[in-house]
């Protein structure tokens, strides 16, 4: 103990000695720092004053005083159009003989982050900030670039293949593009331009909407995962493209349940990004289902500036490609497209035959479909697609009573933690599934099942209201909706059942239900129905009953309301009953809800 006091004595002697020396130390310190920062800053400016050649961004010119202070000669300043204008008046203001832009008026503009930016009724602002150069020049057309005097148009382009070109100079460029002396036709193996055709799909063509103009569904998803792993598998390189931010975390997270064993890697994002790239392969997820239109098959010209920035967002995704282009939509929405519109340009090369169609329906072939219906299919582009989708989903083709539910009946035994199910109607089929339910739940399985409310003329039918009764007897949540239509099942965050069959009422007619396994993509399905949120369902705030069914406001919130007779708030006409708002976040309340007809029993 001695010892160890006599060194403590020592190290705070030599402590309190070197105290001087620390902070003369420091100073020294921070005056070499100071010192490399100056120097290191001269050099910066050193170089640039003594370069032949400075390549940068806006942004960084804006930043740094050496590359402000320049000299230039020549600025050049490229994909102008999607720069926002001071930045390019600033770029320019640093030449001192000349300054060129380069850029297309029919891509997209720079980003406006500021909300009140974009909204303010200012005249400064609509003249500086919000238009591009191209629009603040007054060029919106190839007509106008030719007649203004200060702009020269490049018009021959060596990327794609004259479908493509035509295409583009349908809705872009009103026929001036001309192919360079290596562009080429391409033959009739090899398509250059292919229409993924998504009618028919049931759940899975469906689009979950996000808003008016918005949203994201599991048929692009899949498709376009199934696309990229047929070229990379060929060595081909794949940029998957879509309008949509949730879309593009749709595909990501399908992407990430699957490993191909290729290094490549298949990018996924929106026009955006990829404005200025090219890829050998272009996916165009266009979002674009058979039930309501949106932002790609209402694109026009001549129209609103959001509607004419579609037709820009459409033509810097079809002019990425520099070989084969796939746009995923549904048939019935291009073919109903007006003349002038992205949609109805392609419908008409459909019909020229200079794009092909492959029908998803046909990708996504029922295990039981008889051989001499798939003959077709053999040795085909389409044969292939067909045999890679069945590396990625099991579907089973329901032409009675017992092939899909022997196959539900094994996803049932296998659930080890939980099971959600959506199913719009509870009818006779429910007691054929009840004892499988049971033995579930015995097993510690934790059921959610999402069914219509008695609102609903089937769902009300005192026969199915007593289904229903079984059925909350057993499983832990069951709570009514009011109009849904899904109809889905998640085992085990892992396994998603998607198609056009409802797994307690499915009778007599012939549907197809499509599994899917990857648990990121199962979770993004979770996710986007609110799953638990909507599981949680709170008894009436006035008289305690749990006759308490979930809706939707035409503003997007969503609510839980008492339908009770017996609760003091109730009235015959449903308003004034208590109600209770969820809170689900800014991005769950959409700008405006299309209108959702009550759906057909199945």
């Amino acid at each position: 103990m001695v010892t160890l006091d006599a060194q403590m004595r020592v190290l705070r002697t030599r402590l309190n000695a070197s105290e001087g020396d620390w902070g003369r130390l420091e100073a020294e310190y921070t005056k070499v720092q100071e010192q490399y920062t100056r120097l290191s800053r001269d050099a910066e400016g050193e170089i640039i004053r003594g370069a032949r050649l400075v390549a940068t961004t806006l942004a960084r010119l804006r930043t740094s005083k050496p590359l402000m202070e320049g000299p230039y000669d020549v600025v050049l300043v490229d994909e102008v159009g999607a720069a926002n204008l001071p930045e390019v008046l600033l770029a320019v203001s640093r030449a001192a003989q000349a300054a060129v832009m380069f850029g297309d008026f029919m891509q997209l503009g720079a980003i406006i982050d500021n909300a009140e930016v974009g909204k303010a009724d200012r005249a400064d602002v609509k003249k500086w900030l919000i238009p591009d150069v191209f629009a603040h020049c007054g060029i919106a057309s190839a007509e106008d670039a030719e007649r203004h005097p200060g702009c020269t148009m490049l018009d021959v382009q060596h990327r794609f293949g004259p479908q493509i070109m035509g295409l583009a100079n349908a809705i872009a460029y009103d026929g001036r593009l001309k192919p360079g002396d290596s562009i080429r036709p391409h033959v009739e193996s090899d398509p250059e331009i292919l229409v993924v055709d998504v009618d028919n799909l049931g759940e899975i063509g469906r689009v979950r909407s996000d808003g008016r103009f918005k949203g994201w569904w599991p048929a692009g998803a899949l498709l376009a995962r199934v696309l990229s792993d047929f070229h990379q598998t060929r060595g081909e390189r794949t940029g998957i493209v879509t309008p949509y931010g949730r879309q593009v975390e749709a595909t990501l997270e399908a992407l990430r349940d699957h490993e191909t064993g290729t290094t490549l890697v298949t990018e996924v994002g929106t026009a955006h990004r990829f404005q200025g790239r090219e890829f050998p392969i272009v996916v165009f997820d266009t979002v674009e289902d058979e039930y309501d239109s949106r932002w790609m098959a209402e694109a026009n010209r001549a129209k609103s500036a959001f509607l004419r920035d579609g037709i820009r967002l459409f033509n810097v995704a079809i002019t990425r490609t520099q070989h084969r282009l796939y746009l995923i939509a549904s048939l019935r929405r291009i073919e109903a497209a007006a003349a002038d519109t992205p949609f109805g340009h392609l419908a008409e090369l459909v019909r020229q035959k200079q794009a092909r169609v492959i029908r998803a329906n046909c990708l996504v072939t029922p295990t039981t479909t008889p051989e001499d219906d798939l003959a077709y299919l053999t040795g085909s582009f389409t044969g292939e697609l067909a045999e890679l989708l069945a590396q990625h989903v099991r579907v089973e083709d329901i032409h009675d009573e017992r092939t899909f539910y022997d196959v539900f009946a094994d996803h049932i035994a296998s659930a080890k933690t939980s099971i959600w199910l959506w199913a719009p109607w509870t009818t006779t089929r429910v007691k054929s599934v009840l004892p499988l339910l049971r033995a579930a739940v015995d097993r510690g399985v934790r059921i959610t099942l999402f069914v219509r409310d008695p609102g609903d003329k089937v769902q009300r039918e005192p026969e199915h209201q007593g289904f229903l009764t079984d059925l909350r007897a057993i499983l832990h949540t069951v709570v009514e909706v009011n109009v849904m239509h899904q109809k889905i099942v998640v085992i085990d965050e892992r396994t998603t059942l998607l198609g056009s069959l409802n797994v307690l009422s499915q009778r007599w007619t012939r549907e197809v239900m499509v599994a899917m396994r990857g648990s990121h993509f199962a979770r993004k399905m979770l996710e986007h129905e609110h799953a638990a949120a909507f599981s949680r369902q709170p008894p009436c705030g006035v008289c305690g009953s749990h006759q308490v069914d979930l809706r939707r406001r035409q503003n997007g919130i969503w609510y839980w309301r008492c339908y009770a007779d017996t609760c003091p708030k109730w009235t015959p006409t449903g308003r004034g009953q208590w109600t209770q708002d969820i809170d689900l976040g800014s991005k769950s309340v959409p700008k405006k809800i299309p209108s959702q007809g009550a759906g057909k029993r199945s």
